[in-house]
């Protein structure tokens, strides 16, 4: 029987964490599935996916884990299938769905559907900058001012090179943007963590969780 992994043969790309771990030690959901189309028994290809998608988000939840859709390398904005993936959690109650966003573009194009499921769930977006950034410009910020006007919980992901800048001023307005907490990549120097955590407690954060739905 040919097989292959479920990150190549579902256009519904989906990745849980580990317990505790950010968004750079995500793993994918990993799986030997019968290749597209083919049938077995009487089950098709889309039966069998909407069933192991149902028992592994049942069981993500079961665990006390987040659904995390997408990871820095791979961000929300190039999962195939991403609309299809939020009608089908939609089926579900009470799960904590992480969205891992690259400028959040995707996350706003969608902000209708994620509103939407942060009624029966609990939706955060983690924002990372695009690669060209070191800190967030206006237009990132009004992004998170808008996903948070919504209900949904917003983080800022800052690069490595944002350590070396002056981030007491970008901080003020990551919170006046609403945004709930910010932190810098995993890869960034312990001392840069450091720092950042004596910089963000002197302005407020975390801040306080938006009005949901």
């Amino acid at each position: 029987m040919t097989t292959t992994t479920l990150d190549s043969a579902l256009p519904l790309a989906a990745h849980e964490s580990r317990v505790g771990a950010s968004s750079a030690a995500l793993r994918p959901w990993r799986a030997l599935l019968p290749s597209t189309g083919q049938v077995m028994g009487t089950e098709t290809w889309q039966g069998l996916r909407a069933r192991f998608l149902a028992a592994r988000v049942e069981r993500t939840a079961e665990a006390g884990r987040p659904i995390v859709l997408g990871d820095a390398s791979h961000p929300y904005e190039v999962l195939p299938g991403r609309r299809d993936l939020l009608e089908r959690l939609g089926a579900f109650r009470g799960l904590t769905v992480r969205i891992v966003s690259r400028g959040g573009a995707a996350a706003l194009d969608d902000l209708d559907r994620l509103a939407h499921l942060d009624r029966e769930h609990v939706v955060a977006v983690d924002l990372h900058l695009p690669a060209a950034a070191t800190l967030p410009t206006p237009s990132h910020l009004e992004v998170a001012r808008q996903l948070s006007a919504r209900g949904l919980t917003v983080h800022l992901v800052l690069p490595v090179a944002a350590a070396a800048c002056r981030l007491a001023p970008i901080l003020r307005e990551a919170h006046a943007a609403g945004i709930h907490d910010v932190a810098l990549a995993p890869s960034a120097p312990s001392a840069a963590h450091q720092r950042l955590d004596r910089l963000r407690f002197e302005a407020g954060f975390p801040h306080p969780l938006p009005t949901r739905g």
